[in-house]
């Protein structure tokens, strides 16, 4: 019980450097999954055999991913040169992974679940709906992003 009061309390630190491993995990094998399977379903013409179909699916798709991944990458490699002993409360840590993995299930389940609808006879635009998405995937990747860039590249030596 004890652990868990300072679980939720944020008493634990983790190592800046540790956390930023975490999310380029996270978020390169997450990534790395969606990219392979829209690869996948872009060669098998799941959204359509013409170039275009295959564009609009892909112009949604990067914007969705590679802020984020553009953002945990760079820090990621930037401070490899530099040895850090910074810390950051577990929680908050913990916070940050749970709202990239909750994104990547979001838009993993967006593309995933597409099937579904006509497999119940329910004929509608794939494309059409990968667009209307973002009306909560949007939302959901600037909290993300903003909980991301505090915690990677804001300099806390200015609280000091």
């Amino acid at each position: 019980m004890r652990k868990m009061c300072r679980m939720i309390r944020g008493d634990d630190e983790i190592l800046l450097e540790k956390f930023r491993w975490r999310l380029a995990i996270i978020w390169f094998f997450g990534g790395g999954v969606l990219y392979l399977s829209l690869i996948f379903q872009s060669t098998f013409s799941y959204y359509g055999s013409d170039e275009e179909s295959i564009r609009q699916v892909w112009s949604w798709f990067l914007p969705n991913i590679l802020p984020i991944l553009s953002l945990v990458i760079g820090s990621t490699f930037t401070s490899r040169h530099i040895q850090s002993t910074e810390k950051i409360k577990r929680i908050v840590a913990r916070f940050c992974c749970f709202l990239s993995v909750g994104y990547l299930l979001t838009l993993g389940l967006t593309i995933f679940l597409l099937p579904f609808p006509r497999e119940l006879g329910i004929d509608f635009n794939r494309i059409e709906f990968l667009k209307s998405s973002s009306l909560w995937l949007a939302p959901f990747q600037g909290l993300v992003t903003a909980a991301l860039g505090n915690m990677l590249i804001f300099d806390r030596s200015i609280e000091q």
